[in-house]
């Protein structure tokens, strides 16, 4: 099935569809979806975009420190994303990547756990370079 959407609005609307559907506990497999806004605490953000943030996308506003602890707030996020996808991904941020200059970070992440219906093939498996073509 395809999620088709015409306009701004159905977009945001289709969205939250989407994450009430898969975020059911009532399903035969978990598929969480971890959604968060970082924003430097000394900043304001328009309670417009941070409403619909939250509405449309689960994300909600945490404020934090990047102008003088944007190390401290790597650690946060990356801690925040290792617990809501059960340890799978771990350091998402990395060293650097962050400076005093960062004012707002938008974080999404996806932890699956379930049977496929048809299962991967071990001997038919290997381990290799990820690359990306362009």
């Amino acid at each position: 099935q395809v999620l088709s959407l015409n306009k701004g609005k159905d977009a945001h609307n289709g969205y939250q569809s989407l994450l009430a559907e898969i975020n059911d506990p009532n399903s035969k497999y978990i598929l969480r979806t971890a959604n968060r806004l970082y924003g430097e605490k000394t900043f304001e953000f328009l309670s417009s975009f941070i409403d619909s943030s939250q509405q449309f996308y689960h994300a909600g506003l945490e404020q934090t420190d990047f102008m003088h602890a944007w190390e401290d707030s790597r650690k946060q996020i990356n801690g925040w994303v290792e617990e809501r996808t059960e340890g799978k991904i771990q350091n998402l941020l990395a060293e650097g990547i962050l400076s005093s200059l960062t004012r707002l970070v938008l974080v999404n992440a996806i932890y699956f756990k379930g049977s496929w219906e048809k299962q991967f093939n071990k001997e038919r498996t290997a381990e290799m370079p990820f690359q990306i073509n362009k």
